[in-house]
């Protein structure tokens, strides 16, 4: 029998990727987040843009979603993939930044 008959067909292999809490937001530009405010995620999103300081980002707009802003001062947070965290840098966006 070969190998390859011992695979399940339309089989779905999941990724369980971690979260942390990441401060420095200048440097998220094109990664995906999740940003929370009290302990509860309010939105997920690829980042649009940040301010120099770290203390306002936005997330892009999607299907179900406008463009949004989040402050640091209004108590939200952005979580970032435990994978993503040791590579972030404006050389490795998850997704283009190139407008």
């Amino acid at each position: 029998m070969p190998a390859s008959a011992n695979i399940i067909p339309n089989t779905t292999v999941v990724k369980v990727i971690e979260l942390q809490k990441y401060a420095n937001w200048a440097h998220l530009r094109g990664y995906f987040v999740e940003i929370r405010r009290l302990n509860n995620v309010v939105r997920c999103g690829f980042v649009d843009d940040a301010t120099a300081d770290s203390e306002i980002i936005w997330v892009a707009a999607d299907a179900n979603s406008p463009r949004q802003i989040f402050e640091k001062s209004e108590d939200y947070e952005v979580w970032i993939g435990t994978d993503a965290s040791s590579h972030v840098s404006s050389a490795f966006p998850l997704r283009s930044t190139e407008k």
